[in-house]
């Protein structure tokens, strides 16, 4: 694995880093709110600003250049200590009591290292990345913890929001990483870009969609877990309903447009993840997976590293001759068959692969991404969650409604791995050239220190007292103070003379 990333979304000009635009933002921020609180571990806000503040461009709307402000940041919290420890007392948000941990440290940047790398190589040729970008990864000892959340405070609008930041306070106070950095609790935040038109696609089971739109989403969040699968070796194992985000696309319904999919999806909180093409060398999670299942792995999908080219030799090719009309139906008919095997097989290594996850690090025997595929009726499950839990792909021979189903979510991949016919710079050559300006966040996993902030140095002189950094001192009482101040005449007693 490389230790050096760079990706995300694109500032606006060049600054000394990209904490120093974030800064720059919080202080002209419209308002920041709570989003949830759900999270184990994350509390994330969205930071509202107004679009002329803006210092970051995300993609437009035709997927076609990095060149629309954002509004809207997202500002993913998090305490961190060396080792996950229950955070006490519990979060009390919306009349609801939140459990609460701190994340390590190497976790919470292994989460934004893959997130970003997954942006910048899906990003790339297509304009469909498979996760919103990152703007800067930072943290903050407690000094200037407390900085950047009384910062904050100054631009809430609601006691609840406040309460929050405060409750981060207060934990940090009590946890303070002094006289040793390795002390305490330190506060993580993730910058990233705010998906403000999507929804949780748990709610778009349930919610105001129509459903053709519900079922294109479980389709779109299928694509994007075999593109991911295929172009980096990643499963996501944490994604049940809460972390895929959905929304209407905007482009399905245009004259011309080929978007087969009425929905666009992203994958969001990679805190627990399995990168299989790393663990065939060293087994660990793949040890307990059938041997042909392994053998699949090694000689059909990852005889080359994970990476676009596997994507075109698993799927393009193939589906490029099968809707060719001059293809002869012989041929369609075994491409057919073998599109829908691969699909097959790729949904068996990825529900495992996320099944062994979640048995070896929480004993437990479940599918957090059995959610969309059970939707679709594609799986069958039974007792999940228990020891017994036994999982059966439904039959695709002889079922022509089970297998237009595949070849709808191939259709879906093959759209997002087309790429716009005007793209501008969003090519690898114009993201090359980002990089080498410094125009994206760079996240250093070797070498975490250059993600610690002195937030001091960015407060001006004007506004400094208006900032604690420190817990107020709470006042003396007075019949105390005697005993513990020095007297006006040196500690001698005091005679008064009788009027």
């Amino acid at each position: 694995m490389k230790y050096l990333q760079n990706g995300g979304l694109l500032l606006t000009q060049k600054f000394p880093s990209t904490f120093n635009a974030i800064y720059k933002m919080i202080e002209n921020a419209k308002e920041i709110k709570p989003l949830y609180m759900s999270s184990l571990k994350g509390f994330v806000f969205v930071l509202n600003i107004d679009e002329n503040d803006s210092l970051f461009y995300t993609l437009n709307e035709e997927k076609t250049k990095l060149d629309k402000k954002v509004n809207s940041l997202i500002l993913k919290f998090a305490l961190t200590s060396k080792n996950v420890e229950n955070i006490e007392p519990e979060l009390n948000f919306q009349a609801y009591d939140h459990k609460k941990q701190t994340d390590r440290d190497e976790d919470v940047i292994d989460e934004v290292y893959i997130q970003q790398k997954i942006y910048l190589e899906s990003i790339q040729n297509t304009g469909k990345p498979i996760v919103p970008g990152i703007a800067d990864f930072s943290y903050f000892n407690t000094e200037n913890a407390f900085i950047i959340l009384d910062k904050l405070v100054e631009h809430c609008k609601n006691d609840e929001s406040k309460k929050v930041l405060q409750y981060l306070k207060m934990r940090l106070s009590e946890h303070p990483n002094y006289p040793n950095e390795s002390d305490g609790y330190k506060l993580s935040m993730i910058s990233m870009e705010n998906a403000s038109s999507y929804v949780q696609i748990a709610d778009a089971f349930s919610g105001n969609f129509t459903l053709e739109e519900r079922k294109h989403a479980a389709m779109s969040t299928i694509a994007q877990m075999v593109r991911l699968f295929l172009q980096t070796g990643i499963v996501h194992c944490d994604a049940h309903g809460g972390n895929i985000l959905t929304t209407r696309n905007i482009t399905h319904k245009r004259a011309g447009a080929k978007n087969p999919s009425s929905m666009d999806v992203k994958l969001i909180d990679f805190g627990r993840f399995i990168n299989v093409y790393d663990d065939l060398s060293f087994p660990f999670y793949t040890k307990k997976f059938p041997p042909q299942m392994i053998y699949y792995l090694k000689n059909m999908i990852f005889h080359k590293p994970p990476g676009e080219s596997v994507i075109v030799d698993t799927f393009i090719k193939d589906y490029e001759i099968y809707i060719n009309d001059t293809t002869k139906d012989e041929i369609k008919n075994e491409k057919k068959g073998s599109l829908i095997y691969s699909l097959k097989t790729l949904f068996m290594i990825i529900l495992n692969a996320d099944r062994s996850y979640n048995k070896q690090n929480f004993g437990v025997d479940l599918i957090q991404s059995s959610s969309v595929f059970k939707y679709l009726k594609i799986i069958h499950i039974v007792n999940e969650g228990l020891e017994d839990m036994k999982m059966q792909i439904y039959e695709t021979k002889d079922n022509e409604f089970q297998q237009n189903k595949y070849l709808d979510i191939i259709e879906i991949l093959y759209y997002l791995m087309k790429p716009p016919k005007n793209i501008d710079n969003i090519r690898k050559k114009s993201i090359d050239n980002f990089i080498s300006e410094q125009r994206f966040a760079s996240i250093q996993e070797n070498t975490p220190n250059s993600h610690k902030r002195n937030v001091k140095s960015y407060v001006s002189p004007s506004s400094d007292k208006s900032l604690t950094s420190q817990p107020p001192k709470r006042r003396m009482l007075s019949k105390f103070k005697g005993m513990f101040t020095r007297k006006r005449n040196g500690g001698k007693k005091e005679t008064r003379k009788k009027r």
